[in-house]
């Protein structure tokens, strides 16, 4: 019974190391990717753990793009899209994506979805990527 209560410490002390250090170590290649090759006139962080997160929950990636010159003004380093998988009952006519919010998260496929979320396509997603690499803002995608 000890030996059972014992590794389940050690993999809980695992599995909290990789959630915590995998997402970082991520953020840090996105960020050196970016911000050699981009503009920064914004005076926004290089690294995003030393700027602030905007978490543009369930906002479209063309309301992002949109509101990017805010965004910059109002200081924030980088952006946190909501899921880009096709979440489930995706249906074209429903519009009160904050009414359901969940099935955000619960997606039906791994890829990224191109059109059957509520979010917008990949060429909105990428329009969306290439403005804010203009402005100094990086991109944070909330996968499930």
């Amino acid at each position: 019974m000890k030996t059972k209560k014992i590794l389940s410490i050690i993999l809980m002390c695992c599995l909290l190391t990789v959630v915590f250090t995998v997402p970082f170590s991520y953020a840090n290649a996105v960020t050196t990717q970016q911000s050699s090759t981009g503009t920064n006139s914004y005076s926004l962080a290089d690294n995003i753990q030393d700027g602030v997160i905007l978490h543009c929950w369930n906002w479209s990636y063309n309301t992002i793009k949109n509101n990017l010159l805010d965004i910059a003004n109002a200081g924030y380093t980088a952006v946190q899209v909501s899921p880009v998988q096709q979440p489930k009952d995706y249906n074209g006519s429903y519009t009160d994506v904050n009414g359901q919010w969940w099935k955000m998260y619960q997606p039906v496929t791994l890829s990224f979805s191109d059109g059957n979320t509520w979010l917008g396509t990949k060429n909105d997603f990428s329009t969306m990527c290439t403005a804010a690499h203009y402005y100094g803002i990086k991109v944070i995608v909330d996968i499930v």
